[in-house]
């Protein structure tokens, strides 16, 4: 018997859950009749991840909610500038030495010569970055020292100064957060020195150098504090869209996606949904074909016209100017209208290509209801047959 030969595979099945977001083209005409005035309307994205328009919204009253990355990412950039502020020089170079080598190379040589490098540095890095688990003797900060600011001293004497810093030490030894990081061995140590000497100089030194890991983060308390600030800004998501457009409302979302980028954030998609679903909202998806390619006036193709700075700094020698994404203009001559200020000057019509999407949601929405079809103009079965 030939025991090389490949046996067939049975082909596994996905799996499709219950719970499963349903696209609004599936929904009957009759269950989206009733959701008639109470659907929001989202176009997602890279910088504004949700542009939120209620259908009911007209040019006099809008009622539209924008969601930006930088309310998301604000902690995130902040934890991650006090980490690379205060990085110990030991660390910053065999950090450096590893960004050198190639770490994904294929090639047995250059993955050697990677290994070898890292196992030089590890017990360093992971000292330094496991801090809350391992006793490490390492001084990462051998030149600092522990000081004080306080305004409407007074007048400089010595013992007014040790008095003074002996207080807010102990201030300091008191708070919670302190308190877990010492052993009992550390504290002991430095209250001896507080009650024995009576020198400002010698205290301080002494002080700095038993309370040197002080200055070391906590980083896996970093990272649940992360964890909680996102909780936090879904709970105010959720709390801004109830107050804007009332807790009964369908979301109607639209399903693009896009791959990770380099120096960006990953796109939410389905972690997002989750989390609106669980936070008692009904959704629904929306193909996004074409909706930021026609007009929504008069159904025209739309162009990038306008020429601006290269909003990448470090991309500005190769390239110093760029085609502005977010601004769209109608092809279509005739299709203009009247500035907002008092010159009467008519100019073609310019769309904001989130707000473009979002009032075409609305169309391919108002014609499901009236239809049960998609237009034409967005429709991908035109395409196919072509």
């Amino acid at each position: 018997m030939d025991t090389n030969r490949k046996t067939s595979k049975a082909k596994k099945t996905t799996k499709v859950t219950v719970d499963q977001t349903e696209y609004i083209e599936k929904v009957s005409q009759s269950d989206l009749r009733r959701t008639e005035g109470n659907c929001v309307l989202i176009d997602p994205g890279r910088r504004d991840l949700m542009y939120c328009l209620k259908e009911t919204s007209k040019t006099e009253v809008k009622q539209t909610l924008i969601y930006t990355k930088m309310n998301r990412t604000k902690m995130q950039r902040h934890l991650r500038l006090l980490r690379e502020k205060t990085k110990p020089v030991i660390i910053e170079a065999a950090e450096v030495v590893l960004s050198k080598i190639e770490s994904f190379s294929v090639k047995i040589g250059n993955y050697s010569n990677y290994i070898k490098e890292r196992a030089s540095v590890d017990i360093l890095l992971r000292e330094y970055y496991g801090n809350e688990t391992y006793n490490t003797t390492q001084v990462y900060f051998p030149d600092s020292c522990f000081e004080f600011k306080v305004t409407n001293k007074a007048p400089p004497d010595d013992f007014t100064n040790f008095q003074m810093y002996a207080t807010y030490l102990d201030i300091m030894m008191q708070q919670n957060h302190v308190k877990r990081r010492l052993n009992n061995t550390e504290k002991a140590e430095i209250l001896k020195i507080m009650s024995e000497t009576g020198q400002v100089d010698l205290l301080r030194n002494r002080a700095s150098q038993l309370l040197e890991k002080l200055q070391i983060f906590p980083f896996r308390k970093l990272k649940f504090s992360s964890k909680l600030y996102f909780d936090k800004n879904d709970a105010q998501l959720v709390r801004k869209l109830n107050n804007k457009f009332g807790s009964n409302t369908t979301l109607i979302l639209g399903n693009w996606s896009a791959p990770n980028v380099k120096y960006q954030e990953p796109t939410r998609n389905k972690g997002l949904i989750d989390m609106l679903k669980k936070n008692g909202f009904k959704l629904y998806l929306i193909d996004e074909y074409k909706t930021s390619s026609f007009c929504p006036a008069c159904e025209s193709p739309l162009e990038k016209f306008k020429t601006i700075v290269n909003p990448r700094p470090y991309q500005r020698r190769k390239m110093s100017t760029i085609t502005c994404h977010g601004l769209l203009r109608c092809k279509n001559i005739a299709c203009y209208r009247k500035m907002e200020d008092t010159s009467g000057i008519v100019a073609r019509r310019m769309w904001n290509r989130d707000l473009a999407a979002t009032l075409n949601f609305k169309k391919i929405l108002n014609h499901l209801r009236e239809t049960g079809k998609r237009p034409a103009l967005f429709s991908r079965e035109k395409t196919e047959r072509q």
